[in-house]
């Protein structure tokens, strides 16, 4: 359903009996506030895309992240020390980060839009941040993994020139 507002929803999937909803852009990070249980994906990301109703509690995951691990195993086993460009500092930039992280990247880098935003997402992973129209080629060939975690499909003044072979794509 697409809603202009998590209430109705929320409201509904506790009485209507709704087993379980996915949430996707942009309620990610403000459905944590309707869940009762929290999951440890949820806290360590801060975004939460599943949520499942047990008849009692509603508990909220964040699965995104085993997404992107699940996508980048399938292509190499191993990522340790290496750096990634991430584009977004929603919930899906949450997860991504997280999901770095845990796979043992050395240095991330998240470019946004709004740089209030991005300094939360570096307050709370500790990653280094850069306005999106500071993305060039420099960032880009320094970066072997980059990924698309906004909604847009197509980036005004993104280096895509600087894209090779040797850079492994997520959107």
């Amino acid at each position: 359903f697409k809603v202009k507002d998590l209430t109705t929803p929320i409201n509904a999937m506790r009485d209507m009996g709704f087993r379980g909803y996915s949430v996707t852009i942009p309620f990610k990070e403000e459905a944590i506030r309707f869940i009762d249980d929290i999951r440890p994906s949820v806290k360590a990301t801060g975004a939460v895309n599943t949520i499942i109703n047990s008849g009692k509690q509603l508990h909220g995951y964040n699965t995104d992240w085993l997404g992107v691990v699940g996508a980048l195993l399938e292509i190499k086993e191993s990522y340790k020390g290496q750096s990634a460009l991430i584009i977004g500092a929603g919930g899906a930039g949450r997860a991504a980060i997280y999901a770095l992280q845990n796979m043992g990247f050395g240095k991330i880098i998240v470019a946004n839009r709004t740089m209030k935003r991005a300094k939360e997402v570096s307050d709370y992973f500790g990653v280094d941040i850069l306005n999106l129209n500071q993305i060039n080629k420099n960032i880009l060939i320094n970066s072997s993994v980059v990924i698309n975690a906004t909604s847009e499909t197509y980036l005004e003044n993104f280096p895509y020139e600087a894209l090779t072979s040797k850079h492994i794509v997520f959107d």
